[in-house]
């Protein structure tokens, strides 16, 4: 009888472990979202994120004018 307990105890408490662990990384993945949810809240509140995505945009309007300068240069100097 105590040898059947053993053997039971043995195959649960691992699995009980795993239950756990996985129970807390998804405690962790819920905590990990409202917090980007709340940063993302403070940069829409505070304006920080649209200034972001402005400079951004002229950084790559800045890129690609460049990129067009370069190619008008290559064609003008292939004729």
């Amino acid at each position: 009888m105590i040898a059947i307990l053993g053997i039971i105890a043995a195959v649960a408490v691992p699995r009980l472990t795993g239950f756990k662990r996985m129970a807390e990384e998804r405690v962790c993945a819920s905590n990990r979202k409202s917090v980007e949810r709340m940063y993302l809240v403070f940069l829409v509140e505070n304006d920080v994120l649209i200034m972001r995505i402005a400079y951004l945009i002229n950084f790559l309007l800045k890129i690609s004018m460049r990129y067009v300068q370069l190619v008008v240069s290559l064609a003008i100097k292939m004729e």
